[in-house]
């Protein structure tokens, strides 16, 4: 199950349920970096995830946690990662 939701300040979260049976699995849309008032976001933990992580996420100034470990993504750390400069938690272990 995964859903967004208000969150304190009006600004949206994303969260993914980490029991979820049906789950996200191949890509992670860049779409995503549209979503420029996201504070949240956890894709952590699906272990089906593959594929790059999108340098679109880069877009998302305002996010305070970002978690995209324990999946199967694979290449270089975006540097557009360097301007969230508001990140207070970052997971990105246990890729490929």
């Amino acid at each position: 199950m995964y859903f967004l939701r208000f969150v304190s300040g009006g600004f949206l979260a994303f969260y993914v349920n980490h029991i979820c049976k049906w789950g996200l699995a191949g890509t992670i849309s860049p779409e995503l970096g549209k979503l420029v008032y996201l504070t949240y976001l956890d894709l952590g933990s699906l272990k089906r995830l593959s594929g790059s992580m999108p340098s679109e996420l880069g877009n998302l100034k305002k996010l305070t946690h970002l978690d995209l470990s324990n999946n199967k993504l694979t290449g270089s750390i975006p540097i557009s990662y360097g301007g969230l400069t508001k990140l207070k938690n970052l997971g990105l272990g246990y890729n490929l």
